[in-house]
């Protein structure tokens, strides 16, 4: 996790899971744990980019309450993608 643009915003910056583990409870349980921690250090908005093209990612991200807030940035791993930004607020401390 890391801090964001706010003293109220924070960030999951990035998250992988090997394949063999999607869908498990190992990576609910491990989203759950980063969630917990930003929200018990008093974030009360989190963020987080994904591919776009990235459709399973996304749908992980809607079931925690994720929505597209709009934002969207462009980056180049060896070719041109975009992401996209998902926030949700949450109760903080």
């Amino acid at each position: 996790y890391a801090e964001g643009s706010a003293e109220t915003e924070g960030e999951v910056y990035a998250i992988y899971f090997h394949p063999d583990y999607w869908g498990t409870p190992v990576t609910h349980s491990a989203f759950r744990f980063c969630l917990n921690r930003l929200e018990e250090r008093g974030f009360t908005k989190i963020f987080i980019w994904v591919l776009e093209k990235n459709t399973r990612a996304r749908r992980f991200y809607e079931k925690y309450g994720f929505v597209l807030d709009g934002a969207a940035q462009s980056i180049d791993l060896g070719a041109p993608l975009t992401e996209v930004r998902y926030s949700k607020m949450c109760r903080g401390r």
